[in-house]
Protein backbone atom coordinates (compact mmCIF):
# COMPACT_ATOMS: atom_id res chain seq x y z
CA UNK A 1 0.00 0.00 0.00
CA UNK A 2 1.29 3.47 -0.90
CA UNK A 3 2.24 5.61 2.10
CA UNK A 4 0.00 8.65 2.43
CA UNK A 5 1.27 12.18 2.89
CA UNK A 6 0.96 14.13 6.10
CA UNK A 7 -1.78 16.77 6.25
CA UNK A 8 -1.13 20.10 7.93
CA UNK A 9 -4.35 21.63 9.25
CA UNK A 10 -4.58 25.28 10.25
CA UNK A 11 -7.65 26.39 12.13
CA UNK A 12 -9.37 26.86 15.42
CA UNK A 13 -8.83 24.78 18.53
CA UNK A 14 -11.26 26.08 21.09
CA UNK A 15 -13.68 25.38 23.88
CA UNK A 16 -17.34 25.38 22.92
CA UNK A 17 -20.51 25.90 24.92
CA UNK A 18 -23.49 23.92 23.63
CA UNK A 19 -27.08 24.81 24.58
CA UNK A 20 -30.07 22.72 23.47
CA UNK A 21 -33.64 22.40 24.72
CA UNK A 22 -32.45 19.29 26.60
CA UNK A 23 -29.61 21.01 28.46
CA UNK A 24 -26.27 22.67 28.06
CA UNK A 25 -22.59 21.82 28.38
CA UNK A 26 -19.65 24.17 28.78
CA UNK A 27 -15.95 23.95 27.97
CA UNK A 28 -16.22 21.15 25.42
CA UNK A 29 -13.20 20.76 23.19
CA UNK A 30 -14.11 21.95 19.72
CA UNK A 31 -12.87 23.92 16.76
CA UNK A 32 -12.44 23.09 13.09
CA UNK A 33 -8.86 21.80 13.43
CA UNK A 34 -9.82 19.55 16.32
CA UNK A 35 -12.64 17.86 14.42
CA UNK A 36 -10.77 17.73 11.12
CA UNK A 37 -7.67 16.32 12.82
CA UNK A 38 -9.50 13.53 14.62
CA UNK A 39 -11.52 12.50 11.55
CA UNK A 40 -8.49 12.60 9.23
CA UNK A 41 -6.24 10.73 11.65
CA UNK A 42 -7.94 7.50 10.61
CA UNK A 43 -6.47 7.90 7.10
CA UNK A 44 -3.13 9.69 7.38
CA UNK A 45 -0.70 11.55 9.63
CA UNK A 46 -2.03 14.90 10.84
CA UNK A 47 -0.24 17.98 12.15
CA UNK A 48 -2.11 20.95 13.57
CA UNK A 49 -1.24 24.63 13.66
CA UNK A 50 -3.15 26.70 16.15
CA UNK A 51 -3.07 28.68 19.33
CA UNK A 52 -4.56 27.70 22.67
CA UNK A 53 -4.80 29.60 25.93
CA UNK A 54 -3.66 28.72 29.40
CA UNK A 55 -6.99 27.03 30.10
CA UNK A 56 -5.92 24.22 27.75
CA UNK A 57 -4.98 21.37 30.10
CA UNK A 58 -3.23 18.00 29.86
CA UNK A 59 -6.65 16.38 29.31
CA UNK A 60 -7.06 18.18 25.99
CA UNK A 61 -3.50 17.37 24.88
CA UNK A 62 -4.21 13.69 25.67
CA UNK A 63 -7.06 13.61 23.16
CA UNK A 64 -4.67 14.63 20.38
CA UNK A 65 -2.12 12.04 21.56
CA UNK A 66 -4.83 9.36 21.53
CA UNK A 67 -5.36 9.98 17.81
CA UNK A 68 -1.60 10.36 17.13
CA UNK A 69 -2.03 13.98 16.02
CA UNK A 70 1.15 16.05 15.91
CA UNK A 71 0.61 19.19 18.01
CA UNK A 72 4.19 20.46 17.83
CA UNK A 73 2.98 23.67 16.15
CA UNK A 74 0.11 24.29 18.54
CA UNK A 75 1.26 27.16 20.72
CA UNK A 76 0.06 27.81 24.23
CA UNK A 77 -0.07 31.56 24.64
CA UNK A 78 -0.74 34.05 27.42
CA UNK A 79 -0.15 37.77 27.21
CA UNK A 80 1.62 39.73 29.95
CA UNK A 81 -1.66 40.37 31.78
CA UNK A 82 -2.30 36.63 32.08
CA UNK A 83 -5.28 36.78 29.73
CA UNK A 84 -5.66 34.48 26.76
CA UNK A 85 -4.59 36.53 23.77
CA UNK A 86 -3.09 35.40 20.46
CA UNK A 87 -0.94 38.05 18.84
CA UNK A 88 -1.21 36.94 15.24
CA UNK A 89 2.01 37.95 13.54
CA UNK A 90 4.27 37.01 16.46
CA UNK A 91 2.69 33.59 16.88
CA UNK A 92 2.57 32.99 13.12
CA UNK A 93 6.27 33.79 12.73
CA UNK A 94 7.15 31.50 15.64
CA UNK A 95 5.01 28.64 14.34
CA UNK A 96 6.35 29.03 10.81
CA UNK A 97 9.94 29.06 12.11
CA UNK A 98 9.36 25.90 14.11
CA UNK A 99 7.79 24.03 11.17
CA UNK A 100 10.43 25.36 8.81
CA UNK A 101 13.27 24.08 11.01
CA UNK A 102 11.58 20.71 11.46
CA UNK A 103 11.36 20.37 7.67
CA UNK A 104 14.93 21.56 7.04
CA UNK A 105 16.52 19.16 9.52
CA UNK A 106 14.10 16.29 8.81
CA UNK A 107 13.63 15.59 12.52
CA UNK A 108 10.42 15.08 14.41
CA UNK A 109 10.90 17.37 17.42
CA UNK A 110 12.33 20.87 17.38
CA UNK A 111 12.37 23.03 20.46
CA UNK A 112 12.59 26.77 20.03
CA UNK A 113 15.58 26.89 22.39
CA UNK A 114 17.76 24.39 20.46
CA UNK A 115 21.26 25.26 19.29
CA UNK A 116 23.70 23.55 16.91
CA UNK A 117 24.85 21.26 19.72
CA UNK A 118 21.29 19.93 20.18
CA UNK A 119 20.78 18.96 16.54
CA UNK A 120 23.38 16.46 15.21
CA UNK A 121 22.07 17.02 11.67
CA UNK A 122 23.09 20.71 11.90
CA UNK A 123 26.51 20.58 10.26
CA UNK A 124 28.21 23.20 8.06
CA UNK A 125 26.40 22.03 4.92
CA UNK A 126 23.01 22.05 6.64
CA UNK A 127 23.83 25.51 8.00
CA UNK A 128 24.34 26.87 4.48
CA UNK A 129 21.18 25.10 3.33
CA UNK A 130 19.32 26.58 6.29
CA UNK A 131 20.52 30.13 5.56
CA UNK A 132 19.48 29.87 1.89
CA UNK A 133 16.10 28.43 2.85
CA UNK A 134 15.50 31.15 5.48
CA UNK A 135 16.25 33.90 2.96
CA UNK A 136 13.89 32.32 0.46
CA UNK A 137 11.08 31.50 2.93
CA UNK A 138 11.05 34.84 4.77
CA UNK A 139 12.08 36.92 1.71
CA UNK A 140 15.00 38.54 3.54
CA UNK A 141 18.71 39.03 2.83
CA UNK A 142 21.03 38.00 5.66
CA UNK A 143 24.42 39.65 6.07
CA UNK A 144 27.48 37.39 6.30
CA UNK A 145 27.99 38.39 9.97
CA UNK A 146 24.38 37.41 10.73
CA UNK A 147 24.82 33.96 9.19
CA UNK A 148 27.92 33.27 11.29
CA UNK A 149 26.09 34.27 14.50
CA UNK A 150 23.03 32.10 13.73
CA UNK A 151 24.06 29.11 15.85
CA UNK A 152 20.84 28.68 17.84
CA UNK A 153 17.14 28.91 17.16
CA UNK A 154 16.65 31.89 19.52
CA UNK A 155 19.34 33.81 17.62
CA UNK A 156 17.84 32.80 14.25
CA UNK A 157 14.40 33.90 15.42
CA UNK A 158 15.79 37.20 16.68
CA UNK A 159 17.62 37.92 13.40
CA UNK A 160 14.57 37.03 11.29
CA UNK A 161 12.16 39.11 13.39
CA UNK A 162 14.56 42.08 13.35
CA UNK A 163 14.86 41.95 9.56
CA UNK A 164 11.10 41.50 9.13
CA UNK A 165 10.40 44.46 11.44
CA UNK A 166 12.94 46.62 9.56
CA UNK A 167 11.19 46.02 6.23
Amino acid sequence: MKESKEILAVGSIAFDTIKTPNGSREKLLGGSSTFFGIASSYYTKISLIGVVGTDFTDNEWELFKKYNINTLAVMKYTDTDGKNNAIGSYISDEIMLQLFLKETFQIEKISLDFSMEDIPEWDSFKHIELIIAIEKEFKIKLEHTDTIEMVSIPIIKSKILKLLNDQ
